[in-house]
């Protein structure tokens, strides 16, 4: 085993993880065709060259072995070509893993491209002590005002949002759009506006509006949101996306609830993509290429959602994928405890078959 001091062994992973110069690894390590372990903190790289240098050995982990390292590499080396040591960069992957990847890849576009990567981040309000309110509140407003139901929307954080469920909160949105105001007023002064037409929810709001005028990112006036040219299409059924989960949890809105910062929205897309992207073998494709959190949470963002391969499906594929799904979502609408597992399963097969997995992929995406 090989041991360099830290900072050179955090300047050949920084090589590792981007443009590899072999030759100047190899000569970190004199007497080793190329190095066969770099040690940094709680993480190890094991790599041998086989003869010829044709292919190559690797394994990656933390130091944490429940045996020894020599039974640990036995048990978890792979094996995979010496020659997809490209030069743009190394990926040390265990090679089924890599392959079904591109197998999914390669059978679908990606979801960015089939909804013109429009994907609608939830809203920020930048101060949701004076712009979240519960149902209490709501009642309470509505009672003093009718007129007050017109702004109120319902409102979901990332935690409210489950996998297949229709989506449910006691949480409002006091939302006056960014230019509401001056299109309402006529040549009213804005305030006097807000107190004669809306006086409940100004009344309420009041008590924050020091700190809802220190916004950097409020409308024109104290009481309005930040700019943002989307708010419309939070009213149109759609896919709604939690942030920051352990699995996939897309669940699809009729109902026009808007959502926080901790979500995004995608629209224009049919109800079968919501089978798809809660599929097993999509959400195994979204886990090999997302950030980790801590305790087992992925990354649902943008950024990675919008790069998963959705296949085209004819006709008699997409209506069978849409019913199954409305089962699902018909069975959780009336008992969010529902056992949909029988359905799923059968979205999942059919998902399968879709992307034309076979018998040893199937093993891999469920032994993930």
């Amino acid at each position: 085993m090989g041991i360099a001091n830290e900072k050179r062994i955090e300047e050949l992973l920084s090589k590792i993880d981007g443009k590899p110069d072999r030759n100047s690894i190899r000569s970190d390590f004199p007497g080793l065709s190329l190095h066969e372990a770099v040690e940094l903190k709680v993480l190890l790289i094991n790599c041998s060259v086989e003869q010829a240098q044709e292919s190559i050995k690797n394994s990656r982990q933390t130091l944490d072995f429940k045996t020894s390292l020599d039974d640990y590499v036995e048990a978890h080396q792979s094996t995979f070509s010496y020659a997809d040591l490209h030069e743009d960069g190394w990926n040390l992957g265990d090679q089924k893993v890599l392959s079904l990847l591109e197998k999914l890849k390669n059978a679908g576009t990606p979801l960015g491209e089939f909804v013109d990567h429009k994907f609608y981040r939830g809203v920020l309000t930048g101060l949701n002590e004076a712009f979240v309110i519960d149902f209490e509140t709501r009642a309470q407003l509505i009672a003093e005002d009718p007129q007050s139901e017109k702004i109120i929307k319902p409102f979901l954080a990332g935690r409210d949002i489950k996998r297949y469920q229709q989506p449910k909160s006691d949480k409002f949105l006091i939302l006056f759009e960014k230019g509401y105001t001056d299109k309402s007023r006529g040549k009213l002064d804005a305030e006097d506006w807000l107190k004669n037409t809306f006086p409940a929810i100004h009344q309420h709001l009041i008590p924050n509006k020091e700190a809802a005028a220190k916004r950097y990112d409020k409308g024109d006036y104290w009481w309005e949101l930040r700019a943002c040219d989307y708010y419309g299409e939070f009213v149109k059924p759609k896919i709604i996306i939690p942030a920051i989960v352990k699995s996939a949890s897309y669940t699809w809105d009729s109902e026009g609830f808007f959502s926080n910062d901790k979500t995004s929205i995608i629209t224009g897309v049919e109800k079968y993509f919501l089978g798809i992207l809660n599929s097993k073998a999509i959400d195994f494709y979204l886990k090999q290429i997302a950030s980790t959190k801590q305790n087992g949470y992925f990354e649902y963002k943008p950024v990675y959602v919008s790069q998963l391969p959705i296949c085209n499906v004819n006709d008699d594929q997409k209506v069978l994928l849409e019913e199954l799904v409305q089962k699902v979502l018909s069975a959780k609408a009336a008992n969010p405890q529902q056992d949909t597992t029988e359905w799923e399963a059968e979205i999942d097969a059919l998902v399968y078959e879709l992307y034309g997995l076979t018998a040893e992929d199937i093993a891999v995406v469920e032994s993930a």
